[in-house]
């Protein structure tokens, strides 16, 4: 349990450590979660009525019509401030509202109020997440601590400019993830050669973008005698330093490192690996729709070799990052994605009609990301998992930040265990999958989550 300077109140946190690796396993609020659901309802009993009256009065519509549809207490624990945050349904015209009041059922500025907790949460814990920063003060100072920078500052424009000036004959308003759009943000239909064509100019020139505004942090790096990697699919950079070095990296005044996360080589757990006709999947293969012509792919703890020989998956791995013997559970989920024994129709993956399939191995590594990113693959799968946690890992940032800036469609589990949905599934842009049991039946009324 954490403690803030005082050790007067708690600060959020509960950190599960590995006492050999020094690894933060899980991090959690310290007041249980049943705790907190109790009192909302008896914060809802008390002020329910008030909470409805005052919504009536901000939209100006009939009190009579509202009822709470759903509510949550929250615990700012840097401006020791407890709101409730619930959405109000108008039930004549179907409309939601959002509101946030405090402790005593008054109305609050929300945006403000996150403001000053992220102002206090920087003077405290600088660009570190909490778990980081107290698992720092426990460390030598000299103990190596191998740690993931998140890099702002990076010039997209100067990405969308340079495409603009290449490809004249689009005459596109800008660029928006390599696709050329109009002035109203609609994309310009182009040939499919010439949008690959742009399309592997934007990656190259987006990897330089990245590099261009590592340079000050890395430049800080190198001078202090510490070589770094920095990460050409997504803006951050990879280093192991002293934790003496951590702490003052996390003062220095550098404006392009804005988060500092632990790790970068986390391992990674096998997750959901089965699926069912239950999906309905017939109907989008009935309309054309079985993956042909599309490169899927999968990051997992191994890989699928080329050169596999089964026969659901023979010719259709096009490339791997390692030459490793094909792992069971990158198998037994390209099965799923992309299989198609000629002799069982009935098993055929989801998208059987793929025959491109990029297999990464190293689960969630910087190398196994680059290795998807270089071979431009729009879907990937990821169906791994790391920590189960309430709380954004980078993962979930980096994926968060692959969909919006590369465009590819991303899936992941949501994890086989725990209470939580486990990183990378938090991310805001990926298609969270849970898995079910359909009991080997296609009914739904007796599938379990």
């Amino acid at each position: 349990m954490v403690l803030d300077g005082q050790g007067s109140r708690p600060v959020l946190y509960e950190v599960l450590i590995d006492e050999n690796t020094g690894e933060i396993l899980a991090e959690k609020e310290i007041v249980p979660e049943t705790y907190w659901t109790a009192e909302e309802r008896a914060f809802r009993e008390r002020y329910g009525d008030q909470i409805l009256a005052l919504t009536a009065r901000q939209e100006r519509v009939p009190v009579d019509n509202l009822k709470i549809a759903a509510g949550i207490l929250e615990y700012y624990a840097l401006t020791g401030q407890i709101v409730w945050r619930g959405k109000i349904q108008d039930t004549a015209k179907g409309d939601i509202y959002e509101i946030t009041v405090d402790a005593h059922g008054r109305p609050v500025n929300i945006e403000a109020l996150e403001t000053a907790e992220d102002t206090a949460r920087r003077s405290r814990y600088g660009k570190m997440e909490p778990p980081l920063y107290y698992y720092l003060q426990t460390r030598p100072p000299e103990e190596a601590i191998r740690v993931l920078l998140w890099i702002g500052g990076v010039d997209y424009e100067w990405v969308s400019e340079e495409l603009a000036r290449r490809y004249p004959q689009v005459n596109a308003h800008r660029f928006s993830s390599g696709q050329p759009v109009d002035e109203y943000g609609r994309p310009i239909p182009i040939e499919r050669e010439l949008f690959d064509r742009i399309r592997q100019d934007y990656n190259e020139l987006l990897d330089q973008a990245h590099l261009k505004a590592a340079e000050s942090v890395v430049a800080f790096l190198e001078a202090k005698g510490y070589s770094a990697n920095v990460v050409r699919a997504f803006p951050g950079v990879e280093v192991e330093l002293p934790a003496k070095v951590v702490l003052e990296l996390n003062r220095a005044p550098l404006e392009n490192l804005v988060a500092i996360y632990s790790g970068g080589g986390r391992g990674v757990i096998p997750e959901l690996d089965s699926v069912s006709g239950t999906i309905r999947v017939s109907a989008a293969w009935n309309n054309g729709y079985t993956g042909q012509g599309v490169r899927i792919g999968i990051t997992d703890v191994g890989i699928v070799n080329p050169n596999v020989t089964h026969r659901a998956l023979r010719g259709k791995v096009v490339a791997a990052n390692s030459n490793d013997p094909t792992d069971r559970h990158a198998a037994l989920v390209a099965g799923v994605m992309i299989g198609d024994h000629p002799d069982f129709p009935q098993y055929r993956g989801i998208a059987y009609g793929s025959d491109e399939l990029v297999s990464t191995g190293g689960g969630l590594g910087t190398d196994s990301i680059n290795f998807l990113v270089d071979r431009d693959a729009f879907v990937i799968n990821a169906s791994i998992s790391t920590t189960s946690t309430r709380v954004m890992q980078w993962e979930d940032r980096m994926f968060d930040y692959l969909v919006r800036l590369r465009d590819p469609t991303i899936a992941v589990a949501a994890g086989a265990g725990g209470g939580n949905v486990k990183s990378p599934g938090k991310a805001y842009n990926v298609i969270t999958v849970g898995a079910f049991d359909d009991h080997n039946d296609p009914l739904w009324h007796n599938d379990e989550m």
